[in-house]
């Protein structure tokens, strides 16, 4: 948040999801989210995309072991997982 917050952020569209959902690299007063997001921590690579990003998985691997973030939770739970797990109540919402 307090990386974009109040600022304009650059979007560069990569496509759509199978949901219909935009795809994009946003950058915020320089950076790259995705990528501070995932070295503080806030956020998994998604396996299935991972050897696209090797940066990102060296980024994950280091917060993991510094437990940053959500890495200092006894365990945590990937986003894919907990709605495969959780599907049934999560279509009620």
């Amino acid at each position: 948040a307090r990386l974009c917050f109040r600022q304009q952020a650059a979007l560069r569209t990569l496509g759509h999801d199978d949901y219909g959902r935009t795809l994009a690299h946003v950058r915020c007063q320089g950076q790259d989210v995705g990528t501070a997001q995932v070295r503080a921590g806030l956020a998994w690579v998604y396996a299935p995309q991972a050897q696209r990003y090797p940066h990102l998985v060296a980024l994950q691997r280091q917060a993991r072991a510094s437990q940053t973030g959500l890495w200092s939770q006894p365990r945590p739970q990937a986003p894919w997982d907990y709605r495969r797990r959780h599907r049934q109540a999560l279509s009620f919402q």
